[in-house]
């Protein structure tokens, strides 16, 4: 819901695929996939799509569920 879209060259759709493909992979638990998904968040927040804070708080939620392995050096 933060993001802002129009700061993007990407067409929505195209986001919200990676974004499902980034949170199937936390859900199923797979190794380093939090920090896959951070690194890609923090493409939005250079884009100025997102707040870094946003992407934390995000990210810790993700972390907590995709368990350990899930946040590890890409």
């Amino acid at each position: 819901m933060a993001l802002r879209i129009e700061a993007l060259p990407l067409p929505t759709a195209t986001l919200i695929e990676d974004l499902f493909d980034h949170l199937d992979a936390v859900g199923l638990q797979r190794g380093s996939s939090v920090t896959r998904l951070g690194i890609w968040m923090m493409g939005l927040v250079h884009a100025k799509a997102l707040l870094s804070t946003e992407v934390e708080m995000f990210l810790a939620d993700a972390a907590a569920l995709g368990g350990p392995s899930s946040v590890a050096p890409a």
